[in-house]
């Protein structure tokens, strides 16, 4: 297996934050469920500088590397 370290050609997810300000952003309302239902979301992370998963990054400083109507609740973004 080749998890649980950091080296050249594991797989790895990784979240470089910044500890003082870290934290999920302002929360919003949306209707995207069923029966227009509603939920809180708050996709809008503050202090995030870089994600990567399995190696392959999904934000680079501080900014989102995918395309927003790739999100969808309920669905992973194919980014691989």
């Amino acid at each position: 297996m080749r998890r649980g370290y950091l080296r050249g050609g594991y797989w790895a997810d990784l979240c470089v934050f910044d500890p003082m300000t870290v934290g999920p952003g302002p929360l919003r309302r949306v209707r995207d469920f069923p029966a227009d239902a509603e939920r809180l979301t708050a996709d809008q992370p503050t202090g995030v500088r870089h994600v990567l998963v399995n190696g392959t990054p999904i934000r680079s400083d501080g900014r989102s590397l995918i395309d927003s109507l790739e999100q969808r609740p309920g669905t992973r973004p194919e980014i691989a």
